[in-house]
């Protein structure tokens, strides 16, 4: 049987008292989890005038994100 192909999709959200630092922080540590399983992608959402989002830069956060993993991950944005 074929393994199916994951994805995950991450909005880097601010949970009660984190900074944005600790979300992206936050969402690097998951994108280092998710290749360690095998996941295929690795989507990060754009929103605006969301205040408890760090995702309003995903070219940013793509950026980040791929200096920090093994790059068998896809990052991509959604």
């Amino acid at each position: 049987m074929k393994i199916p192909k994951l994805s995950a999709l991450n909005l880097a959200p601010m949970r009660q008292g984190q900074t944005a630092k600790d979300a992206i922080d936050a969402m690097v540590r998951l994108a280092q989890h998710l290749e360690h399983l095998d996941f295929t992608r690795f989507w990060i959402a754009e929103h605006h005038n969301m205040p408890h989002l760090a995702s309003s830069a995903t070219q940013i956060l793509i950026a980040h994100t791929l200096s920090h993993t093994q790059k068998s991950v896809l990052v991509v944005v959604a």
